[in-house]
């Protein structure tokens, strides 16, 4: 592993004092080509964009493993303009940003070209984020989906039941995903919801990684705008004595209603939360909507095993107890189903933990490709 001191003896061409750098896999140790590297730090962000045991996964790690030979060789590969040793490959559904970093001598011929001694060049990734296609119709609103209709603004939840996106990269995506967590009516159809719309730019600056072009999309000013509808559908409600709002809430949807929370003055007790595969631990965010009023679905949380980031955010809550602290709190009660998988990461997140720690020790042998199976193993049980 190459920590802080090494990067400096490699002298690396950016600042990256505080980052650990572990090998990617065995096939990028250097016996054959270059080593590759990647910061242990974009653990959480990698598990929640590659799934090892899909296709687009496989490809995702097959191209890694091929920078040992080929980095900023690849068809499409970029160059930064102002830095030659960042670069940038797109591969399916994900942006990978590293460095080039020569660590040999090298020497000038009679022609003045440089010429190396040897190939000590090394691959260090320090990025990985989603490449989403802009969505440039459709902001970060409240939006009224209704059957067979085009999706039209709402100032507040004009249906009794609501829902925040997670993972989705469009907005019929969105509404697709959301539309499985909506109970249908007593005939059996479908129900018109409020759908709450996050675009893919504002899952980017929600998560580690951010680009100039997209500042335009500002968690803050999204995060207002949510307030805004929580606040004026509970005036509404409250004054016309209409039935609570029934919020569903996947992934990164979460994180969006905690920046929300921040602005939402007074009781939000006409509305009831239900979250699906949160990516963040909710324990803290449970406890703030409980001193607002707000009420909660008998089952709160829902984990279906199927989201990697839902994944290690429970395995993380569960290893500081919060999460059950917090249930018992609100005194509420997890299915069967849920607290099977929530028993199964309880057993095995320690181990993940000591797996992330050998990752710090130099002389471990273990790679970030070792954790990442791991964790994926606990995902799946």
């Amino acid at each position: 592993m190459l920590g802080p001191n090494s990067l400096s003896t490699a002298r690396t061409p950016f600042k990256e004092d505080s980052r650990n750098f572990v090998l990617f896999s065995y096939v990028t140790q250097g016996k054959v080509g270059r080593r590759v590297f990647i910061d242990i730090n974009l653990f959480s962000d990698f598990l929640s964009l590659v799934d090892p045991n899909s296709f687009d996964g496989k490809t995702i790690i097959k191209h890694i493993n091929q920078l040992t030979a080929r980095a900023a060789l690849f068809t499409g590969s970029q160059s930064n303009i102002n830095n030659k040793f960042l670069h940038r490959d797109i591969v399916k559904h994900v942006q990978i940003y590293y460095h080039l970093i020569c660590q040999g001598s090298t020497v000038k011929n009679g022609a003045g070209q440089i010429v190396s001694t040897g190939d000590t060049t090394s691959v260090y990734i320090t990025g990985i984020q989603p490449n989403f296609s802009p969505d440039n119709q459709n902001a970060a609103a409240l939006y009224g989906i209704s059957k067979n209709q085009t999706p039209t603004r709402q100032d507040i939840c004009m249906y009794e039941h609501a829902a925040i996106n997670g993972g989705s990269f469009s907005m019929d995506a969105a509404i697709g995903e959301m539309k499985s967590h909506i109970p249908t009516s007593d005939w059996g159809e479908a129900q018109d919801f409020s759908l709450f719309y996050i675009p893919s730019q504002l899952r980017n600056e929600m998560g580690t990684w951010q680009t100039q072009q997209m500042k335009a999309f500002n968690p803050a000013a999204a995060a207002k705008e949510l307030a805004r509808v929580l606040i004026g559908t509970q005036k509404k409600r409250v004054s016309n004595q209409l039935p609570d709002v029934a919020w569903s809430i996947a992934g990164d949807g979460a994180k969006l209603l905690k920046l929300a929370l921040g602005s939402c003055p007074g009781f939000l007790d006409k509305h009831t939360f239900k979250f699906i595969d949160p990516s963040i631990d909710v324990s803290n965010l449970l406890i703030s909507l409980e001193q607002k009023g707000a009420k909660f679905d008998k089952e709160p949380i829902k984990i279906t095993g199927k989201n990697t980031a839902a994944n290690v955010a429970i395995a993380k809550s569960l290893q500081n107890d919060n999460l059950s602290r917090t249930l018992k709190s609100i005194d509420r009660n997890l299915s069967a189903g849920t607290k099977q998988i929530l028993n199964s990461h309880g057993r095995n997140s320690a181990q993940i933990n000591l797996s992330q720690q050998l990752l710090k020790n130099k002389g471990s042998g273990t790679t970030f490709m070792d954790i990442v199976n791991q964790a994926q193993g606990a995902a799946g049980w």
